[in-house]
């Protein structure tokens, strides 16, 4: 397992944070409780195949699930 990668939150004003990813997937379910455990508000975003795409356009990164918050500002666990 490679080392994690630190990304700035800054910007982020403590609102609800739109997670894209589906119920059925485990690392959708790890980052949910992760955030519960947490006590950060977020809203599932179902992905579809259209969400999926235009997730991998705004991170350059195909896959799930992705967090994202603020005006542009993405969260992905590094490729």
């Amino acid at each position: 397992m490679g080392k994690p990668s630190v990304i700035s939150t800054a910007g982020w004003s403590g609102g609800v944070l739109n997670m894209h990813g589906l119920e059925v997937s485990s690392s959708t379910g790890k980052l949910e409780g992760y955030l519960r455990n947490k006590g950060i508000v977020y809203r599932l975003v179902p992905m579809d195949y259209r969400d999926y795409k235009r997730c991998a356009k705004a991170t350059g990164v195909a896959q799930m699930p992705q967090v994202e918050w603020g005006a542009g500002q993405w969260l992905t666990e590094p490729p």
